[in-house]
């Protein structure tokens, strides 16, 4: 009979179930609230944030993370300021796919699938009615294991696919970089972020 369990569990393990009490509950994540301004243009989201930013209630805190680089060289001012006056002042909203999962340290890729509890999107959708179009930060679509913001996204708001605009523009970590995505690369495509906040009429275009 334990011989069958066993099996029935590697089974299931296969298919991307797996028991909740898998790891310690010291290794569950709670995400932050959302960013968000007056009359938001897009929303960027990612997974669920990394460690020190849970630790700091601030977003893409991790030392491996791009993000406010990138932004700063899109939109200027001081390359230090990571505040949420500065995103929101850009009409930018930010978030994650997930308030909570279990994952050892900071990798997407470290989330025990079945663990995580999804953000409540489609409502913050509804009481910001000036977001057009969501990026998601990262475009690897089948990690070997956990999740990436697509597969996390496509999992549980693929329906927004209808209504929205989704763009997936490369991960803002530079651990990306060791496989080809270099940081010209990276601001080449996230520019595209000036255009749909600075013209959102024109966001029909890219669809």
């Amino acid at each position: 009979m334990r011989k069958n369990n066993f099996k029935m569990a590697k089974y299931m393990e296969s298919l991307g179930y797996c028991q909740k009490k898998a790891i310690n509950n010291e290794n569950l994540k709670y995400g932050l609230v959302p960013w968000v301004g007056v009359n938001p243009t897009v929303l960027i989201l990612g997974t669920l944030p990394s460690d020190d930013s849970i630790k700091s209630g601030l977003y893409y805190q991790n030392p491996t993370n791009r993000f406010w680089e990138i932004m700063h060289i899109i939109f200027g001012g001081d390359i230090d300021d990571h505040s949420k006056d500065f995103i929101i002042s850009q009409k930018i909203a930010l978030w994650d796919c997930f308030r909570s999962a279990q994952r050892k340290d900071s990798a997407d890729k470290n989330i025990i699938v079945g663990t995580e509890t999804p953000n409540d999107i489609l409502s913050f959708l509804k009481e910001h009615p000036t977001i057009n179009c969501i990026i998601l930060n990262g475009t690897t679509k089948h990690p070997k294991s956990g999740y990436s913001t697509i597969t996390a996204f496509n999992k549980y708001f693929y329906d927004l696919y209808d209504n929205y605009m989704i763009l997936c523009l490369p991960q803002t970590s530079s651990r990306n970089e060791r496989f080809g995505k270099t940081m010209e690369e990276k601001i080449n495509k996230w520019s595209i972020v000036r255009k749909l906040v600075d013209e959102p009429a024109e966001v029909q275009n890219y669809r």
